[in-house]
């Protein structure tokens, strides 16, 4: 199930990216961007782990619509120790007890001012959750949950506030005309509340047309 959801948003973003540079020179071509976040979260009242994320985000208008897929990993601390007779060695490891998975179609409001923007945005989601079982006899087993939830995030992006020259790799060489298309790096809080609520701290890095540029930004 798990490789079937990344798939799927991997297809949406490719088909994402085609659309972009289909009108990435053109002056009337829509706010559409792509995004990949990275961070940390945690359930409530639980662990926390390593998080990432992909997401395609539509703005029309302040009206953004965004389609989202994220992913985190919840693990156990534990401490042990290893005697060497007249030595005792202590150590610490982790231990994934569970994992999340969550497709969210959330709507919301941004708000742009130059070349930074923030954006609020709220709507239903569907998780997949992948729990460890650890029986005192027998064999380990991971057992699955799906639920919906109520998905919700808030992000600050920082990206050009004029045409320029889009540039490649690591944003060094630039090429081609000015073009609407371009990077974007950011903060976002995300979350999701259901019967195993969740929130998370990340940073995002996206591509994409961020804003409409009017003719004196050419």
């Amino acid at each position: 199930m798990k490789n079937n959801i990344l798939l799927n948003i991997t297809l949406l973003l490719l088909s994402f990216f085609s659309f972009s540079q289909e009108y990435k020179n053109n002056d009337s071509s829509p706010i559409i961007y792509g995004e990949f976040n990275f961070g940390g979260a945690g359930v409530i009242g639980g662990n926390g782990g390593f998080m990432f994320g992909l997401s395609t985000n539509y703005q029309h208008n302040k009206d953004l619509f965004t389609l989202r897929y994220n992913h985190f990993s919840e693990y156990d601390f534990h401490s042990n120790y290893i005697d060497a007779g007249l030595i005792v060695l202590p150590y610490a490891y982790v231990d994934q007890k569970s994992y999340y998975n969550e497709v969210g179609l959330l709507y919301g409001k941004r708000w742009i001012s130059k070349g930074t923007s923030f954006s609020l945005s709220l709507g239903p989601s569907l998780n997949f959750q992948s729990d460890k079982i650890r029986p005192q006899n027998g064999k380990e087993y991971w057992e699955n949950n799906s639920y919906v939830g109520l998905g919700y995030e808030a992000n600050i992006k920082f990206f050009k506030g004029k045409k320029r020259r889009f540039r490649a790799p690591y944003g060094l060489i630039p090429f081609g005309k000015k073009t609407s298309f371009g990077r974007s790096l950011g903060f976002k809080f995300i979350g999701n509340i259901s019967k195993n609520s969740y929130f998370g701290i990340g940073v995002n890095y996206g591509f994409g047309i961020h804003r409409k540029y009017n003719v004196e930004s050419k």
